[in-house]
């Protein structure tokens, strides 16, 4: 069984924007109902002995780590993305003697814009653990919650009132967010004249939150803009679905959009083309599907630009792969890697811990391929998910 309740005092909460984009996407559920003050914390009862804290995590894509042994992470796993939401989960491990009973733990979020308390129950038998559903305390996160700044307290009580607070000095733990992480987006269809179909890729309004959504769920941002060119590119060469001929031709006419749209610097190029009436007609078992800069660099804004196919069966995964690679990452060994990454450092290629999708707010079971490799199905592992946030800072300067 689970109860949640909530009160929040809000100040100062900004949202992040382009200017003049179409569509931006965030959190689907952002919102909080404003107070004069936060809900005091209950009186502190007798101690609470025989169960421990003994870690803390927060999902936003993968998990990251943030307290473990009951001692905090000095430098995470993974970064706390500011502005995006998540959910922090608190691990408990009953001691020897401990007789099952209903807990309710008490997280109170402090920091310069918010206060907020909300609060779990659950029914605590086992050392809570991933893989054992209810054995941990959830807390859903909005991205008003988690700013810079942030900071948390957890206060465990059983029946009896039998208390005790994390951290025990009376002090809080900063969650370390960063804000500021973003990406900006310029779609540019390409009309594929190689055949004598004129042929674009769909760039509907639905199409593009596909596109959207995939590289949100996966990337390290507070929100992905997006905005569609208002004419497509022609495009009259063919494009060799197994030598990869006229990609390389392709994407320099993309890239040269930069200059004549006058396209801002930290705004991210993806050009999108259907060479075919469908993926499975161009591709078949294994095909050439894009092409991004040679020796990318994230500080270099003229390699900022990528092409690839528009077809939806493609657009979720290849849209968070092709703008890996664009920014600068290697691929996981997994698949055909083209540049691969000797530093990945799980076996095949896959992520080992469960992820966190904050979109459908679902959890995605561990041993899925990473979002660089060319495997299936995919998801981003805590160290791709970090290197990005590294590589988006340079683009948004920070």
């Amino acid at each position: 069984m689970r109860t949640n309740r909530m009160a929040v005092a809000l100040r100062l909460v900004g949202t992040l924007g382009w200017v003049g984009l179409a569509t931006a996407c965030g959190s689907p559920s952002d919102g909080a109902n404003a107070l004069d003050r936060a809900e005091p914390a209950q009186a502190v009862g007798a101690p609470l002995t025989g169960l421990t804290l003994s870690s803390i995590a927060l999902f936003q894509g993968p998990k990251a780590t943030l307290v473990r042994d009951g001692a905090v992470v000095a430098a995470p796993n993974a970064p706390v993305i500011g502005e995006r939401p998540g959910l922090l989960r608190v691990y408990v491990t009953p001691g020897a003697g401990w007789t099952a009973r209903n807990v309710t733990a008490e997280l109170r979020l402090t920091g310069a814009a918010q206060e907020k308390i909300v609060d779990d129950q659950v029914t605590v038998s086992v050392a809570s653990d991933d893989a054992t559903p209810g054995s941990a305390f959830d807390f859903p996160l909005t991205s008003f919650d988690l700013i810079a700044g942030t900071q948390v307290t957890v206060t465990l009580r059983d029946e009896s009132g039998a208390t005790s607070t994390y951290p025990r000095d009376g002090s809080t733990v900063d969650l370390g967010a960063v804000d500021g992480m973003q990406m900006k987006v310029f779609v540019v269809p390409v009309e594929y004249d190689a055949d004598g179909s004129g042929r674009v890729s769909d760039t509907s309004p639905a199409a593009v939150q596909t596109l959207q959504n995939a590289i949100y769920s996966t990337f390290p941002t507070s929100n992905v803009d997006v905005i569609v060119r208002d004419h497509p590119l022609p495009f009259a060469e063919p494009l060799d679905a197994d030598t990869g001929a006229g990609w390389d031709d392709l994407y320099t006419a993309v890239a040269a959009v930069r200059a004549t749209d006058q396209i801002l610097d930290d705004v991210y190029i993806i050009g999108l083309v259907n060479p075919a009436s469908s993926y499975s007609v161009y591709c078949g078992a294994s095909c050439v599907a894009g092409q991004d800069p040679t020796d990318p660099a994230p500080a270099d804004f003229t390699k900022r630009s990528m092409v690839m196919l528009g077809f939806p069966d493609y657009v979720v995964g290849g849209a968070p792969y092709n703008l890996a690679v664009t920014l600068g990452r290697l691929n996981a060994p997994c698949g055909s890697a083209v540049r691969p990454d000797p530093s990945f450092p799980y076996a095949g290629g896959r992520t080992t811990d469960v992820g966190y999708d904050v979109l459908g707010s679902t959890f995605v079971p561990g041993g899925y391929a990473d979002i660089t490799s060319t495997c299936t199905p995919t998801w981003v592992s805590d160290y791709t998910f970090a290197g990005l946030a590294t590589q988006i800072g340079i683009v948004n300067g920070l």
